[in-house]
């Protein structure tokens, strides 16, 4: 006696969802196996920002054969120097990624509250001026061009001890000796900053 057809077309139809399913699984194993683990950033970064543990988080990725092209979650790439803008949420190329150049200086310009400007934030690059005299003598002269600012503090009331700023401290990255230059200029004068826009 034969078996109906409609026997036959069942057990076909299984064994070709049985097939299917390792097939699926497979490549979900493969997939699952080729995921690395890398440096994305948390927020918008200008060139030039010094890289801080704030900036970067961990993220798991397939990136297939462009790996190489990115820094796995074991680098240490904090204190690193960024040579190119990234925005937030993308991985992190070694291409963007440099050392810091030598012989710098950071240094803290001293921003009133009524000067400080929207935005300012950092990342922000900045160029600076510098305001002297007064009346029919005054003058502005452009002091910095182009900085990246790498941190800015707001002003504190200085708690208990009653000693706090005045101001905003934007804090910025300079060449040694242009950084001591600047100083011995803003003693001068005062100081103006000009926010470059985003992106």
């Amino acid at each position: 006696m034969s078996r109906p057809k409609w026997l036959n077309t069942r057990v076909v139809l299984g064994v070709l969802v049985v097939v299917g399913a390792v097939v699926l699984g497979s490549r979900v194993v493969g997939a699952q196996r080729q995921l690395s683990t890398v440096w994305a950033t948390t927020t918008d970064l200008q060139a030039g920002t010094m890289l801080t543990g704030a900036d970067l988080a961990e993220i798991e990725v397939n990136l297939d054969d462009t790996a190489g092209r990115y820094f796995g979650s074991s680098a240490a790439i904090v204190g690193k120097q960024l040579t190119r803008a990234l925005g937030a949420g993308e991985i992190v190329p070694v291409a963007a990624v440099g050392d810091p150049v030598a012989d710098t200086r950071l240094l803290a310009l001293t921003v009133a509250g009524d000067q400080m400007l929207p935005g300012l934030t950092r990342g922000s690059v900045i160029d600076v001026y510098l305001v002297q005299g007064s009346g029919a003598d005054l003058t502005t002269k452009p002091a910095a061009a182009d900085l990246t600012v790498q941190e800015v503090t707001a002003p504190s009331s200085g708690g208990l001890s009653g000693a706090g700023s005045s101001g905003y401290q934007v804090v910025v990255r300079l060449p040694t000796k242009r950084a001591q230059e600047l100083v011995t200029q803003l003693s001068t004068g005062t100081l103006k900053i000009l926010l470059h826009p985003a992106g």
